[in-house]
């Protein structure tokens, strides 16, 4: 099973005026699935709900007591952290930190 590593690391403000980590660009439409259930596993978290379309798959997630929409977008190829709250927002500040320091030697 291949590992794939969050390179991006960047967040931006979503039109919901809540905040997205945005992961990755090079995970592609057949390995989201494994990076996906590899990043839920790496951050102690659980699927609630899996939602794939024809471009976009949405995965609502637990991490601790917060829930985020992981997201894979096909054009442009992203995937994302989503938050829809602002116990959300701060919680992916603190992923965005403890994932740079992880894979910050990685770059």
């Amino acid at each position: 099973m291949a590992k794939f590593i969050p390179e991006k690391m960047s967040i931006i403000t979503i039109a919901s005026g809540h905040l997205c980590l945005e992961l990755t660009e090079t995970v592609g439409w057949e390995n989201f699935p494994i990076f996906a259930e590899q990043l839920v596993a790496l951050l102690v978290g659980a699927v609630v709900n899996k939602a794939d379309g024809v471009e976009i798959c949405v995965w609502k997630i637990r991490l601790q007591d917060c829930e985020l929409r992981l997201v894979y977008e096909d054009y442009p190829t992203m995937v994302s952290l989503e938050s829809s709250s602002d116990a959300g927002d701060e919680y992916l500040r603190e992923v965005q930190h403890s994932l740079s320091v992880k894979y910050e030697n990685l770059k």
